[in-house]
């Protein structure tokens, strides 16, 4: 299927010049997301999904609802895939 930059690209993160309109729709983004680092992804396994910095990836879930275990905050994967997904219409 591809890197997890590959398939960031196909949801239409990054300008992609070879677009062939094969974005990613929401559903699908889901799978992708539990199927790689699971249902409940903290900063770190975001970051390496996406290929970007754990910087870049605080500020996308700023405001999202989390949950700790110990140190870690732990996100849903719905709302991750929603921050994705706007971060693309921006």
């Amino acid at each position: 299927m591809g890197s997890h930059s590959d398939r960031v690209l196909r949801a239409g993160l990054h300008d992609d010049p070879d677009d062939n309109g094969n974005d990613m729709n929401r559903q699908e983004l889901i799978r992708d997301i539990k199927k790689d680092i699971g249902s409940f992804p903290n900063i770190s396994q975001i970051a390496g999904y996406m290929g970007i910095s754990r910087d870049k990836v605080r500020e996308m879930v700023a405001g999202l609802d989390c949950f700790t275990a110990g140190k870690q905050k732990q996100y849903f994967v719905n709302d991750v895939a929603d921050s994705i997904l706007r971060m693309r219409t921006i």
